[in-house]
């Protein structure tokens, strides 16, 4: 439950984010700067940080492929 928490916290700062490149270079880079820090605040955090990068990533990729 609290790593669907953290994986939603970062899908909205990264959208925020994402909607304002223009570059695929660098929403390729946001991209994977979100998995990285989506794990590390999980692990320091004390949940899973495997399954809150999973779940950022579903939702960052299906919702900032549409906009």
């Amino acid at each position: 439950m609290s790593a669907s928490l953290l994986s939603a916290a970062a899908k909205e700062f990264a959208l925020q984010i994402f909607a304002r490149l223009d570059d695929p270079l660098s929403s390729l880079l946001l991209t994977v700067a979100v998995a990285l820090g989506t794990f590390q605040v999980g692990q320091f955090l004390g949940v899973s940080g495997a399954a809150a990068v999973v779940v950022a990533e579903l939702i960052f990729g299906n919702q900032g492929l549409s906009r």
